[in-house]
């Protein structure tokens, strides 16, 4: 959620996509799918914006589970943006991935 909101408000088309890829890559059932969007808002409203509340989640992916965590992530934050990623979002995700050390 958080790497959507990056850019600006995500769009139905974002929210769907996202949906659709937390159940088919992280085999999440219809209502867990939908508690990780929920909480994915959640954490971003209580970070205040997108880029603390990514930090926060990377550092704590890592101290819970090192790079299972990455490895159950997959790609899913480079295959929502629909046009492709902004300039902020490979930012992040190149961050993200040189701390998971990939």
């Amino acid at each position: 959620m958080a790497y959507l909101e990056l850019e600006d408000v995500p769009t139905q088309d974002d929210l769907d996509r996202l949906y659709v890829l937390l159940r088919s890559k992280l085999r999440l059932d219809e209502e867990e799918a939908n508690e990780a969007q929920v909480f994915g808002r959640w954490v971003v409203a209580q970070c205040a914006s997108p880029e603390p509340a990514i930090s926060k989640l990377d550092k704590r992916l890592r101290k819970l589970d090192g790079p299972s965590a990455k490895k159950a992530l997959g790609d899913i934050p480079g295959e929502l943006p629909q046009l492709g990623p902004s300039d902020r979002q490979v930012d992040v995700r190149e961050t993200i991935q040189n701390s998971f050390g990939t």
